[in-house]
């Protein structure tokens, strides 16, 4: 039996080319598959990433905040400073503080006996948002959290944090019930404040977001871009003074 040569080529031509198509087909599949996966999992990261630092951030602010105005430096049987215990600055911060604080960002000074210089005294200490000297991917300046003695130098606590807005819970003439939530600036008498509302500002350090959007935070928004943003808020009581 004859065969046909020239039909079996173009049969096996054909073949090859839709092989050929089904491969590369599978292949744009597979990458885009896998893109996608990526970009998943570096968002999933990224907000990881954010819940920890908030936690960490809420936790150590917390914490001091709690011990705010202890004062039995020396066994003097004077348990709490309520004069200085803790004082709120928005924009118009102390001399120590100038050049350091984050522009429209809240810092917070706290006083509370320390070890300090192998002994007991008493330490003021502030929380500020400040720039750092590192820069994203996309050229933007990183913000971070800061803890600084009020005598010496500030140290970096976390990174990504933009933002932060404090409100102090004052009580009412009768000291008992907290009667509103002000900012610092229409705080009249430190010793009647009872808590502390802080709300602070995460932003991831790469660009995760398939688009930039735009940032609400403490009534304000903020420029679009493609960072993922968190808001974290938590109250403090003071320590009963």
């Amino acid at each position: 039996m004859e065969i046909n040569k020239n039909k079996q080529c173009g049969a096996l031509l054909i073949e090859a080319m839709l092989a050929c198509f089904l491969g590369v087909l599978l292949m744009a599949s597979f990458i885009e598959i896998y893109l996608s996966v990526k970009k998943t999992l570096t968002l999933q990261k990224a907000l990881i990433e954010i819940q920890e630092n908030a936690r960490f951030s809420a936790h150590f602010i917390s914490q001091n905040i709690r011990l705010a105005g202890y004062a039995d430096c020396d066994s003097s049987g004077i348990w709490v400073n309520k004069n200085l215990a803790i004082q709120g600055y928005q924009n118009n911060v102390p001399s120590f503080l100038t050049g350091k604080v984050l522009k429209n960002t809240d810092s917070i000074q706290l006083g509370e006996c320390k070890a300090k210089d192998d002994k007991i005294q008493w330490a003021p200490f502030v929380f500020f948002i400040g720039q750092t000297s590192r820069k994203t991917p996309l050229g933007k300046t990183i913000n971070a959290l800061y803890e600084m003695p009020i005598d010496n130098d500030k140290r970096e606590l976390v990174a990504g944090v933009d933002d932060m807005q404090i409100q102090y819970g004052v009580t009412d003439t009768k000291g008992a019930d907290i009667s509103a939530y002000l900012p610092a600036n229409q705080v009249s008498d430190w010793e009647m404040v009872k808590s502390v509302k802080i709300a602070l500002l995460f932003s991831s350090e790469l660009p995760v977001l398939p688009k930039a959007e735009p940032v609400d935070f403490a009534g304000k928004t903020r420029s679009a871009d493609r960072l993922l943003h968190r808001e974290w808020d938590f109250y403090v009581a003071l320590r009963e003074r």
